[in-house]
């Protein structure tokens, strides 16, 4: 299962002087692999996270954003109709700006520049995320049976 959005990139060749379209995906990537421990109602599952954030615009024209990866691999075994919070990833961003405000232009007489500016500024943002997933396994003893759940709970059409 993945979850992605594309950012769409253009780059400039300076050699040839061609453009061409590229991209970079960020999102989520999320794979379960269950298997039922012999005849007891418990259930392995092998977990493959793979959660890429944007962190940042790009640098320059024509390069890529800036992005952060958080990949978790793991097992866990879980009862059925158990939860279990599987995965958290944690991201913390925290970005401080100095002198950020503009002396409004304009408010000398014309064509004369201040000499010194006593607007100062300080900008500061601190973000945190958690992200985390919640795994409920059943157990189902026919295809049929699975199909009539997903019908029920999800009012979906499955073929």
């Amino acid at each position: 299962m993945a979850e992605n959005t594309r950012f769409p990139i253009t780059i400039f060749s300076a050699q040839n002087g061609q453009v061409s379209a590229s991209g970079e995906d960020v999102g989520l990537a999320f794979s379960v692999t269950p298997a039922v421990v012999g005849q007891t109602e418990d259930v392995t599952m092998d977990l493959d996270l793979n959660q890429k954030s944007l962190v940042g615009r790009a640098p320059a024209a024509g390069q890529p954003p800036i992005t952060s990866s958080h990949r978790v691999k793991t097992k866990i075994f879980v009862k059925n109709g158990e939860s279990a919070a599987v995965v958290g990833v944690n991201s913390g961003e925290v970005v401080t700006q100095f002198n950020k405000d503009d002396p409004s232009p304009g408010s000398f007489a014309e064509g004369t520049e201040p000499l010194f500016s006593l607007n100062r500024s300080k900008q500061y943002a601190k973000k945190k995320s958690q992200f985390v997933i919640f795994v409920t396994p059943q157990i189902i003893e026919s295809a049929h049976e699975g199909t009539e759940d997903l019908q029920r709970n999800f009012r979906m059409n499955v073929n």
